[in-house]
């Protein structure tokens, strides 16, 4: 708690603009750490379900669960969460990266109540957004 505001906690998933982000198979389903302009962000990439090209990726288990919500922590591979790319070299076929195209985001924000918690969520994707658009030019 910081001058009388509470930390509340705040989850999603973030969708990988301009066509995803290409990732090494043996990143799948880690965290990474870093910072939008006013708040610590935790990215969770999805998991592997199948080395086979065009594959479907899993969503991570969500880190925090819902009472009453088991499917909150149950893996699901589906396109939507991204895909087993591949490269053809000498007419051979190789999957060695996935084409990420939603990861889940986790981060706190300061409020007092319900209504500061909805503004500062607002202003965390303003911040998230800029955050991302770097990543596109790269």
């Amino acid at each position: 708690m910081t001058n009388g505001r509470s930390k509340w906690p705040l989850e999603g998933f973030f969708t990988c603009a301009g066509g995803g982000l290409s990732v090494e198979i043996d990143c799948l389903g880690s965290t990474f750490e870093s910072r939008t302009a006013s708040h610590p962000l935790t990215v969770t990439l999805p998991q592997l379900d199948s080395r086979t090209t065009l594959a479907p990726l899993a969503r991570p288990a969500w880190k925090f669960r819902r009472a009453g919500k088991e499917t909150d922590s149950i893996t699901v591979a589906h396109e939507d969460w991204g895909t087993i790319g591949s490269l053809r070299v000498n007419g051979e076929q190789y999957p060695h990266y996935a084409e990420v195209q939603q990861c889940i985001i986790h981060s706190e924000i300061e409020a007092n109540d319900e209504w500061e918690f909805r503004n500062g969520v607002s202003a965390f994707g303003k911040e998230l957004d800029d955050w991302w658009r770097p990543l596109l030019a790269g």
